[in-house]
């Protein structure tokens, strides 16, 4: 250490490490001594550590601009970082705009529309993610492959503007949802020609063919004088459609009877174009799940009703019957109180006078006194191995007042030989009791922090369970930890486990009130699996069964006796279908005989 060390602060040591140490011993408002490290001093392990300790992401974003060693990356990252978490826990859509803003990384973003709890968070980051002057069309295309969610992944792949890439995405099939969003995307003809050559499934090359129809439309050697009958069909099915998807997304659901009308004349019409067919079917069996879970609702919201007056009405019984016991009892006192006063003025009754005891009651007396303290120590010996410290405590009490009664006993030797025993066998069980009682002392600790964590937890995830896609799940998980600390003393915890059971009350009401919609919906889709079961299309029932078990997927939770009734139901729709086709596979394929 040089002299000059004696009269400077730490921080400006001559020793890169003496510097180091100082900077993470510093108070948390030394914020402008981290400032003037991070760019200014010599060593670069130093400049790291301050850096680490910055929370600023303007400063780090400002110490980054222009540095292009280590430093300068790792105050970039980290300024990205504060930006991230800042944009998750915004309140607001304006507050993650902002932090957004600074946000240029497109795993970061996508990081953030992936697991930002808030809708508005997300829907912010995608906007910036798919801004061309952030991610090029190469990092879209692999953030859509790697996005779990289809509807951001088609958000995502819309944004691309590159036929190349789109083409890929298309040829390679899978997702296929991303698939098929490319090819709707595109507007390349020679991209779509190569689609139709290339790509891994047939679905697929045929979705990229009605595309070029529609780029490229055939057109005739002469043109008719009127509209042919197909011309007129597909008029007429384009007109029904708009009625059902105009129910459909206005939720008009006292339109069911229009519904059901153009559902008719549809059937009548011979249906040419498959993708307006899939349209249709697909509108009116999301028109049907959503109006039939729309009824649920408003029966439910009627017996919330009715169970709130009922409430209401037996809070007034209660409060009712409590006035009644209150003035009950008060007339008891007073009885109460009458009779004293009548006792008080009745002479006091005269003692009788005690027989005195014989020889051979005395001696009896003294036996039975003995085989008691004897029968106590026996008990205090046994319970120093049992480890149960109520029983334990209330058995050195009881054994303190029976040896303080100093009752007659056979002899001075038997008295000494009982003290003896006691005393040998009371130090032995008061050792175990301070043990047992320090081992709950600690245990109480431990767990009720751990409750007092927990109750937090539960009321936070009720304050977002509407934005909480896996809420059961969690619900689970709080519940299952719960029961591993859950044993304290008695008359201890009360506060905390009275905060978790009404935020677990509250949260399972939320997920019963989404029960009975979403058991409507696999009703729904129950039923249009048995439809199909014996169907001979093979193909394309095929192909709309497994979309059914796509959106089966994404259902939400019901009751546990429901879960298992529906979902054996779903399934046996469809393993009846594929066992039938696979037979008619094998049946296709098997040699004639002779």
């Amino acid at each position: 250490m040089g002299f000059a060390d004696l009269f400077r602060p730490k921080w400006k040591h001559s020793k890169a490490t003496v510097r180091a140490q100082a900077l993470r011993g510093l108070a948390t408002n030394k914020h402008d001594v981290l400032v003037e490290v991070a760019r200014h001093d010599a060593d670069d392990s130093v400049r790291r550590v301050a850096v680490s300790l910055l929370r600023d992401p303007d400063v780090l974003s400002s110490i980054a601009d222009g540095d292009n060693s280590e430093v300068g990356t790792l105050a970039a990252k980290r300024a990205t970082a504060l930006w991230a978490h800042a944009a998750m826990s915004a309140k607001d859509a304006n507050a993650a705009k902002r932090a957004l803003h600074h946000i240029d990384d497109g795993k970061t973003l996508a990081n953030i529309v992936d697991g930002a709890r808030k809708q508005s968070v997300r829907q912010a980051a995608l906007v910036r993610l798919t801004d061309p002057k952030v991610s090029s069309d190469k990092v879209l295309a692999e953030l859509a492959r790697a996005a779990t969610d289809p509807a951001i992944r088609r958000q995502m792949i819309e944004a691309i503007s590159d036929a190349s890439i789109l083409r890929g995405i298309a040829v390679a099939g899978t997702p296929r949802d991303a698939a098929i969003t490319a090819i709707e995307t595109l507007s390349d003809v020679e991209a779509l020609q190569a689609i139709t050559k290339k790509a891994t499934r047939k679905s697929l090359r045929n979705r990229a063919k009605r595309r070029l129809a529609q780029l490229v439309p055939t057109v005739p050697q002469s043109e008719p004088s009127g509209p042919t009958q197909a011309q007129h069909h597909y008029a007429t099915q384009l007109r029904l459609l708009a009625v059902v998807e105009s129910a459909m997304v206005g939720k008009a659901y006292d339109l069911s009877a229009e519904v059901a009308d153009a559902t008719q004349s549809w059937e009548s019409l011979e249906a040419t174009d498959a993708e307006l067919k899939e349209r249709f079917a697909h509108a009116i069996l999301r028109f049907d799940i959503e109006r039939k879970a729309h009824a649920v609702d408003l029966e439910r919201i009627s017996r919330q009703a009715a169970s709130r007056e009922a409430a209401a009405a037996q809070q007034a019984r209660d409060a009712a019957a409590k006035l009644q016991r209150q003035q009950q009892a008060a007339a008891r006192k007073q009885e109460v109180a009458e009779q004293a006063a009548k006792s008080e003025s009745r002479p006091e009754p005269t003692p009788t006078p005690t027989p005195t005891p014989t020889p051979q009651q005395r001696q009896q007396t003294e036996e039975d006194n003995a085989a008691r303290l004897t029968e106590t120590c026996e008990a205090l010996e046994r319970a120093a191995g049992d480890n149960k410290l109520r029983s334990a405590q209330a058995l050195l009490k009881h054994a303190s007042d029976l040896f303080a009664e100093h009752a007659p006993l056979p002899s001075d030797e038997v008295r000494d030989q009982l003290d003896t025993r006691y005393e040998s066998a009371r130090t032995a069980l008061h050792t175990v009791v301070q043990t047992l009682a320090e081992n709950e002392k600690w245990r109480d600790w431990a767990n009720l922090s751990k409750q007092k964590t927990l109750a937090e937890q539960a009321q936070s995830l009720l304050a977002t369970a509407d934005e909480e896609p896996q809420l059961a799940n969690r619900l689970k998980l709080l519940q299952e930890e719960w029961k591993s600390v859950r044993s304290v003393s008695a008359g201890k915890g009360e506060i905390h486990w009275d905060k978790f059971r009404r935020a677990c009350d509250a949260l399972y009401d939320k997920l019963k009130d989404g029960f009975a919609a979403n058991l409507v919906h696999r009703e729904a889709l129950c039923e249009r699996a048995e439809s199909w079961k014996d169907s001979t299309d093979w193909r394309g029932t095929a192909t709309a069964l497994r979309d059914l078990q796509a959106v089966w997927k994404t259902l939400g939770p019901v009751g546990r006796a429901d879960d298992a009734r529906t979902w054996d139901r779903f399934r046996g729709a469809c393993d009846e279908f594929f066992a039938r086709r696979d037979a008619a596979k094998i049946a296709d394929a098997s040699p004639p005989e002779g």
